[in-house]
């Protein structure tokens, strides 16, 4: 198990001195964990097949150690002098619900100046018990799971044949919309401030979240088991993905098959909803931020033309000189006053269920 005699030739004349070298070999036991789980998450990956290889892999790996700068005589060494040192690694199985913790011991190989091998170099992993707390992590963090999986079944909203709203199992959810269902009637409402869709369902989303009680108990877990995790170091590095168990995502469907995709964080009071552009798709499927840089090709509802014809953010085409009307009626003409005076005039024409919108350019 010990290094080549090469490398351990080189690493000889590194070493200052026998004590400095062992005093590193000898450093106090340390400890790590893993959160392992596919429902919680991105931020978290699945469990290891071998839990045991995983504790092995990721404990300090052993070294080779030279204990004797002396040229001649007796280089006296026992394991004794050479303990090794523990590394304990706990793995949170969330999806299993089970604490596996391992001691992984490391004993150096130890060499004399002539690369002949003393003591053999080893590295053990025995599987021992986690301590109650670390049992109540994985409880926790297993209700969390169990809670996060209900958020979004219960935010996928969407606008049946009927003109109900209603969330993924099928149950009604204008009682959550009730500033909003008006004034949101397709996705990319949501970005025009003249309309303010934004504000009414922002105002919703807190409303709701305020009164649902699955929310309230996701906040209070993920507080509770914030503070449990201050009191386990090897979990420090998890604190921020741990946070982020608070948020989920809101996605909404409108009748003419845009679907607006909110980004929905809030813990301990404090909250926010971001417009996710890259998940949002208007009625054509292009996604918002597509929309917004290279514009529409066309529209599936006469609400989303309007949008379009209004939007300050979405590129707008001149109608063309050689434009036919044959097929396409107008529907409506949209003028927008300049702020520096003067009008800006965009036509909105219908074939069927489809809709296109043209700006009046001069020349055109």
């Amino acid at each position: 198990m010990g290094l080549p005699a090469l490398t351990r030739a080189m690493l000889f004349t590194l070493i200052v001195s026998t004590a400095s070298f062992y005093s590193i070999a000898n450093t106090a036991d340390s400890a790590s964990a893993e959160i392992c789980s596919t429902a919680l998450g991105f931020d978290f990956e699945a469990c290891p097949q071998d839990f045991r290889a995983s504790a092995l892999a990721n404990s300090p790996q052993q070294m080779d150690i030279l204990p004797c700068e002396v040229e001649d005589g007796d280089c006296a060494v026992s394991e004794a002098t050479y303990p090794g040192k523990t590394h304990y690694v706990t793995f949170f199985d969330v999806d299993n619900q089970q604490t596996l913790k391992y001691a992984v011991t490391t004993k150096p190989g130890v060499y004399d100046r002539n690369n002949n091998e003393l003591i053999t170099g080893s590295q053990l992993a025995t599987a021992i018990a986690p301590t109650k707390q670390e049992v109540n992590v994985t409880a926790a963090l297993a209700e969390i799971a169990r809670l996060k999986q209900s958020m979004p079944q219960h935010y996928q909203l969407y606008r049946d044949e009927d003109g109900v709203i209603r969330d993924a199992s099928g149950q009604l959810a204008e009682a959550r919309l009730l500033h909003s269902s008006a004034l949101c009637q397709t996705a990319l409402d949501y970005t025009q401030t003249r309309i303010n869709c934004s504000g009414a369902l922002n105002t919703d989303i807190d409303n709701a979240i305020a009164r649902d009680p699955n929310f309230q108990s996701l906040q209070a877990a993920i507080t509770k088991l914030l503070h449990a995790t201050n009191q386990l170091p090897s979990l420090h590095r998890f604190t921020a993905p741990l946070a982020n168990l608070a948020s989920f995502r809101l996605v909404r469907q409108f009748s003419d098959s845009s679907e607006l995709v909110l980004d929905v964080t809030a813990i301990q009071g404090a909250g926010s909803i971001v417009l996710n552009k890259h998940a949002s798709r208007t009625t054509e499927q292009r996604t918002f931020a597509g929309a917004m840089e290279y514009g529409t090709s066309g529209q599936g509802s006469h609400r989303e033309a309007k949008v379009v014809a209004i939007s300050g953010f979405i590129p707008k085409r001149c109608e063309p000189v050689d434009f036919s009307h044959e097929d396409w009626q107008l529907a409506e003409r949209v003028t927008l006053a300049r702020p520096n005076g003067g009008a800006e005039v965009f036509n909105i024409y219908r074939r069927q269920d489809r809709y296109i919108t043209y700006q009046q350019c001069t020349g055109s």
